[in-house]
């Protein structure tokens, strides 16, 4: 079982997530996080856009041709006729794929990379200090703290 490593330490999931994102495109494994996240917001899109939004994601991570494809295993790849009568879970498959690549792989060199160290210190300063940050310590940029914080 893989924990979360932040979540002791007051990493908050959505630095901890948007870090873990420029970790992959440092390591040139971006699409993954970016067809999860296509995955679920295909979970929650009107059926009227399925059929659309189907093709999209078929066509930018799935494809032979796609620009941006993800490493599945040949039992998961999906047809191209699955596209003309969409449901909301088709990419459940590809999705829990992915998910567990990461899991297992990605995020397991990410939890020992400077980019991870570096956010759970700011984190864990503005949290032993009393404060929120302004900024999300995924930007490497300077962390200003402030006593109030209205969102990312």
């Amino acid at each position: 079982m893989v924990r979360v490593p932040g979540q002791n330490r007051g990493v908050s999931l959505v630095s901890l997530f948007l870090s873990f994102q420029e970790f992959l495109k440092k390591e040139f494994s971006a699409e993954n996080v970016y067809f999860w996240q296509a995955c679920e917001r295909f979970q929650q899109i009107p059926a009227t856009s399925t059929q659309q939004e189907a093709r999209c994601i078929y066509d930018e991570f799935l494809s032979s041709h796609s620009v941006n494809p993800v490493n599945i295993d040949r039992q998961a790849w999906i047809g191209e006729e699955m596209l003309a009568d969409p449901t909301p879970d088709m990419f459940n498959v590809q999705q829990l794929q992915i998910f567990n690549l990461m899991k297992f792989d990605s995020y397991a060199r990410f939890v020992k990379s400077p980019l991870y160290q570096a956010c759970a210190r700011a984190e864990m300063w503005a949290l032993v200090s009393g404060l929120t940050l302004r900024r999300d310590c995924h930007s490497m940029g300077p962390i200003v703290p402030h006593t109030i914080y209205n969102g990312l």
